[in-house]
């Protein structure tokens, strides 16, 4: 296991490897984990998830920025790898700039220019998460 940033090649490639899938993690009032898989996706240095905006995993984050990102291979596919992004979570609820991610996060994954949405996606919000640690594994 190694401790490098989202900003290494490798990182980033594997981030964006991956596929849509991640388990996002958020602390609840309580201290406890709440961890949720769910879509994400990468822009530069920052990771992104939608989800709608009343969430347990909002409220945490409201509460408690600290959270983190892990994507990982699988028993099954043979792949035991993975990445743990620990980092810092914000709200992003401005319609304009949701849409901007949303349009970005579609275009990455390969949807054509004239298919992607015109407006956010109504009752949600995206939850951006600004790496402060990075941990790379591989078996």
């Amino acid at each position: 296991m190694s401790e490098r940033t989202i900003e290494d090649p490798e990182i980033a490639e594997y981030l964006d490897r991956r596929g849509e899938w991640c388990v996002l993690t958020t602390l609840d009032a309580d201290g406890y984990p709440h961890s949720v898989a769910l879509g994400y996706y990468r822009i530069g240095d920052l990771l992104y998830v939608g989800t709608p905006a009343r969430t347990q995993k909002v409220r945490n984050a409201e509460a408690n920025p600290h959270g983190s990102l892990m994507v990982a291979g699988s028993k099954d596919s043979g792949d035991w790898s993975g990445v743990l992004v620990q980092g810092d979570l914000e709200i992003v609820r401005d319609d304009g700039e949701r849409l901007a991610i949303e349009r970005e996060g579609r275009r990455q994954r390969g949807v054509p220019e004239d298919e992607l949405p015109e407006a956010p996606r109504e009752g949600e919000v995206i939850l951006r998460l600004r790496p402060r640690r990075t941990i790379r594994w591989s078996y």
